[in-house]
């Protein structure tokens, strides 16, 4: 019976954290990639402190103020049914994440399945994308 240890076999864990400091560097390089990391942390971090950061409730309505403009009290201003633009965009911005997620998931599986079939396949699939 022969021996089946390999020494230079790496873990999966050692692959992968090697993995992603390269990814982390050549991302870090890269200004646009840095800026859109930050843009798109920066509303995460704004959608998950909505109740903390919106300076009015999102339903609440004030009829009397409706339609106002943007002022230092509501710097959106208010819409038709009196009620601060402001925090309803930061507030719609939890469902928007999560949907704009859901999105560009099944976009890259459907991407994917469909770019191999192509590949695989050839002729009508290659065709039509």
């Amino acid at each position: 019976m022969t021996n089946t240890h390999n020494p230079r076999k790496t873990t999966v864990a050692e692959v992968s954290a090697s993995e992603w400091r390269r990814v982390w560097g050549r991302l870090s390089r890269n200004p646009m990639a840095m800026g859109g990391l930050l843009l798109v942390l920066g509303w995460v971090l704004i959608a998950l402190l909505a109740p903390w950061i919106a300076p009015y409730d999102p339903i609440g309505q004030n009829v009397m103020n409706r339609l106002a403009p943007p002022s230092p009290e509501h710097w959106l201003g208010v819409d038709g049914l009196g009620r601060d633009i402001l925090s309803r965009v930061i507030y719609g911005g939890r469902v928007s994440l999560p949907v704009a997620a859901a999105v560009v998931i099944l976009a890259a599986i459907f991407g994917t399945l469909y770019g191999g079939l192509a590949g695989f396949l050839g002729e009508w699939p290659d065709e039509v994308g």
